[in-house]
């Protein structure tokens, strides 16, 4: 689903109390700030929704196929999402 398909839901639940334009803004807004506070404190946990958080992945090896010469992969930091146990529910 992409940002303006989401505003369109936003707006719609809404029962057109929220304009499509505006409900993309406030979205918008809250992807910067997540990634906002990613960035700064390396964790945000959404309650019911699930936690991002920044790992470091280790360097290693691996192969460049085309030269067929081995290289060193450098070590780099990536966002994990954990989802809440609300994901994981029967039904």
């Amino acid at each position: 689903m992409t940002k303006k398909k989401l505003a369109a839901r936003v707006s719609e639940a809404s029962g057109g109390k929220i304009a499509k334009t505006e409900a993309y803004e406030l979205i918008r807004e809250l992807f910067d700030i997540l990634v906002e506070g990613i960035l700064r404190h390396g964790r945000v946990q959404v309650s019911g929704f699930g936690t991002f958080t920044v790992k470091t992945r280790k360097a290693k090896k691996g192969m460049d196929l085309k030269r067929m010469k081995a290289i060193t992969i450098p070590e780099r930091r990536v966002v994990v999402f954990k989802p809440s146990k609300t994901f994981y529910r029967e039904g």
